[in-house]
């Protein structure tokens, strides 16, 4: 049976993305509360705007996820929650 790793054990990075605007943005740490099969739900003090595009960039040991993704619900101070 393979091993689970627990949302504790992710490390997780979200790059803003605005639309039409090349520059980078610095990463923001988050945690990653709930996963489901098209969308998350990321803890953090700063959320962004509903409808802002994200590309959520995800390490596990030395496995690496890059998903694009959208703000589909935000919780001022609390989190968001991120539809992919």
């Amino acid at each position: 049976m393979p091993r689970r790793i627990g949302s504790e054990n992710l490390k997780l990075w979200i790059g803003r993305q605005l639309m039409g605007n090349d520059a980078e943005e610095p990463p923001v740490t988050c945690k990653l509360t709930d996963l489901s099969l098209g969308a998350c739900y990321l803890q953090t003090e700063s959320p962004f705007p509903v409808r802002t595009r994200l590309q959520l960039m995800m390490r596990v040991r030395q496995l690496e996820l890059q998903i694009e993704g959208i703000v589909r619900v935000m919780h001022p101070g609390s989190g968001m929650g991120v539809e992919f």
